[in-house]
């Protein structure tokens, strides 16, 4: 018989995994860490709400093929930052930020499961350096607004600002992911998590 969690004893679990393991929100210490255990929620949540038809998978996927574009020089540990940075919305949901601002709380909570998470998955270094958080930011904002450009989103006018726009290889990028089976989107993310380099023929990045 496989060893009992500490609480368990003593409490329901708040939620169970895909593959069987006990989640307690207050507690992420109690809860292990499987990479199997992302790839079907990732492909299951959707972001801005479910108002858009774009996976939590899908953005990750663009996260990482957007680092080469925007940072030539980055190494395989930024690919893992941004393919990191919202895995902890398979645990406590991807909520809006236009909500969390509401809910202090919940950015505690937040950043209690993102930090063991990357403890579990050998990338907490990665996910507290300075520099990695600055790359991490800019991809995912550029991120937000290439998908609402791409889903013709109608908050894409409140995001853009002075921001470039798509440029071409951007937008081929997009036509991969939005068509890109959620196999072959989960192999682009894990690759990056496992620190392995984007492969050319799932994605390609070159502009012929």
């Amino acid at each position: 018989m496989a060893k009992q969690n500490k609480l368990e004893s003593l409490r329901d679990p708040d939620m169970i995994t895909s593959s069987g393991k006990s989640v307690y929100f207050d507690k992420p210490e109690e809860t292990e860490i499987v990479l199997e255990d992302f790839e079907l929620p990732l492909k299951n949540i959707c972001r801005y709400n479910g108002h858009a038809k774009w996976s939590l998978l899908q953005h990750l996927a663009l996260c990482v093929c957007l680092v080469p574009v925007w940072y030539p020089e980055a190494k395989k540990e930024s690919l893992a930052a941004v393919a990191f940075h919202d895995l902890h919305e398979v645990i406590v949901g991807d909520v809006v930020s236009g909500l969390k601002k509401f809910i202090p709380k919940f950015y505690k909570l937040e950043e209690k499961w993102a930090k063991h998470i990357a403890k579990k998955l050998g990338l907490l270094k990665i996910f507290q350096s300075a520099e990695q958080k600055e790359i991490v930011k800019f991809i995912d904002y550029r991120a937000l607004q290439l998908e609402m450009y791409w889903l013709e989103h109608k908050g894409f006018s409140y995001v853009i600002g002075d921001s470039p726009t798509p440029n071409d290889l951007e937008i081929k990028i997009l036509q991969h992911i939005s068509v890109a089976d959620s196999k072959l989107l989960w192999q682009i993310v894990s690759n990056a998590l496992k620190l392995k380099p984007i492969i050319e023929e799932e994605v390609s990045l070159d502009e012929n």
